[in-house]
């Protein structure tokens, strides 16, 4: 019973970091004025996300470890995995907003260095600036189509994970149990007191 407080313990502490780091990206994305400094912006997005990844892996892994001690009905498990799988999405999602963020103060930080050592054939700094742009767009949507097939790998994975950890607790419940009762001796009573 201990290590079952211990694991559910475990879990709501990662929970929690994992809840805080996701106020602390909205903080951060809320933050997109002119004003701020785009390298701190940058290091502190390139932070939360690593925190993010991280401790979203640590819940699935708290989660299932948690649902694994439990033994109790099947929409306790369902709960407390939807719980999990929501959170861990709303991470993920975070992550994604951050990332795209990142993208725009670095590609920001190279227009402004690329401003600052203007040529002088305005020509060539605008074919760069457009092949610049085209590029970029592409690797944006190279990374938004990376991202949703992990998003899509990771919904069939956490999905598999249920009906395997639902089916090993609905086999556990099948096993007949027996219990072996001591023999009592009893004497007999013929009507003699």
């Amino acid at each position: 019973m201990s290590s079952v407080k211990y694991i559910k313990g475990v879990r709501t502490r990662h929970r929690n970091s994992l809840e805080r780091e996701i106020t602390c990206c909205k903080e951060i994305l809320a933050s997109q004025t002119e004003e701020v400094n785009k390298e701190q912006e940058i290091v502190k997005s390139t932070k939360c996300i690593k925190l993010l990844k991280s401790y979203c892996e640590k819940v699935e892994i708290q989660s299932e470890k948690y649902i694994s001690s439990l033994q109790d009905s099947d929409d306790d498990v369902e709960q407390i995995l939807d719980e999990d799988y929501s959170l861990c999405a709303k991470a993920m999602e975070c992550c994604v907003e951050l990332e795209e963020y990142r993208e725009y103060l670095q590609c920001t930080c190279a227009k402004s260095v690329k401003i600052e050592q203007k040529h002088p054939d305005e020509n060539v700094s605008q074919q760069q600036m457009q092949s610049f742009m085209l590029e970029q767009s592409s690797r944006q949507q190279e990374f938004f189509e990376r991202q949703s097939q992990r998003q899509q790998e990771f919904m069939q994975n956490q999905t598999e994970n249920q009906y395997v950890l639902i089916k090993k607790i609905k086999e556990a419940d099948e096993r007949p149990t027996t219990v072996k009762l001591p023999k009592y001796e009893l004497r007999s009573f013929n009507g003699d007191k």
